[in-house]
């Protein structure tokens, strides 16, 4: 899935939400599908794509700007059953066991993709 020109990632500080459209097909079965993940920076500087879904039972968690924050680790959350995650996706409350899965960023000809079908699940 395209995510968008690789220069649209330089200059990230906190995290920016992304939309995609992507056509998948099974079998004869094509389908197009909209969805969105966010990009941030880890650490290290590196691009990093964080799956939107919830990793306590699967809603798609709503992003948190930093001025809408009394907290301001917070930045995203699951209005679900309340599962708190910060700008990395690490859980830092409610009762999501683990961080949000990931997606490897792959740059190619200048233009940042990722596999949708394949998210890194982290511990």
């Amino acid at each position: 899935v395209l995510l968008g020109d690789q220069e649209k990632f330089n200059d990230i500080v906190d995290v920016i939400p992304l939309d995609y459209t992507a056509e998948i097909q099974d079998a004869w079965v094509k389908q197009k599908r909209k969805g969105s993940v966010y990009a941030t920076k880890n650490e290290n500087n590196e691009l990093m794509i964080i799956s939107p879904v919830c990793t306590h039972l699967g809603c798609n968690v709503a992003f948190r700007p930093p001025g809408e924050n009394s907290e301001t680790d917070l930045r995203f959350k699951c209005p679900c059953h309340g599962g708190e995650f910060d700008r990395m996706g690490k859980n830092i409350g409610g009762p999501p066991p683990r961080p949000l899965d990931i997606f490897q960023p792959v740059v190619r000809e200048g233009k940042v993709y990722i596999n949708l079908l394949a998210p890194i699940t982290r511990r």
